[in-house]
């Protein structure tokens, strides 16, 4: 923190050191890592291992929370990246690359990739960050789906529960011979299991 005074004003300045991460590289290029270690070093990101393929992702020391892969073939790096989100599902993915096709994009997004930067000239790095920012709101959204959906299921599951506790009091069934009945009556009216077992809980609760 320093002062500077313009015109008689004075100004609180706060200098922020720079937050450094640490990654690991993966470059099957050995002549191009260096460059891009030192091209990371310049951005806050500290290399503490290169590696040629993400198989030997597992030989290094520390636990690996970043990964930088840089795709020069973009076929190869999607079997490779698509492995990797598989074996370390909580390991962020940076992919570096020089192809800037929206094609190109999509399909390393969708092999695992969490964000693209394109590393070529001509490279139109607000078109890739709003297709990359797309692609994980798209991810969000379909996670948030499937615990809705899964949140629903497992309320289903209670009510059908309770339900052939309900038939298994009132006609001195068994579980299975509640199960069946709770499918006759389902049957019957038409409707879905969870819906006709919500409506036996929710009877009983008026009646008791």
């Amino acid at each position: 923190r320093f002062v500077e005074r313009r015109s008689s004003v004075y100004m609180f300045l706060d200098v922020k050191t720079p937050n450094y991460f640490d990654a690991v590289l993966v470059d099957s290029n050995t002549e191009r890592s260096s460059l891009v270690v030192d091209l990371l070093a310049d951005r806050g990101i500290n290399v503490t291992a290169v590696v040629q393929t993400q198989d030997q992702l597992g030989r290094t020391d520390t636990p690996v929370k970043l990964v930088v892969f840089y795709a020069s073939d973009v076929k190869a790096a999607k079997a490779e990246i698509s492995k990797l989100s598989g074996d370390m599902p909580e390991t962020a993915v940076l992919v570096l690359f020089d192809n800037s096709s929206d094609k190109v994009i999509h399909e390393l997004l969708e092999a695992g990739a969490h964000i693209i930067v394109p590393m070529g000239l001509g490279s139109d790095r607000i078109s890739v960050g709003a297709i990359t920012a797309m692609s994980i709101a798209k991810r969000i959204a379909d996670s948030e789906s499937e615990k809705h959906k899964a949140l629903e299921k497992l309320e289903n599951m209670k009510f059908i529960g309770r339900a052939k506790n309900i038939l298994m009091s009132r006609f001195n069934e068994t579980e299975p011979e509640a199960h069946t009945r709770l499918q006759q009556m389902s049957m019957g009216r038409n409707e879905p299991i969870h819906e006709m077992a919500k409506q036996i809980v929710e009877a009983e609760l008026l009646l008791s």
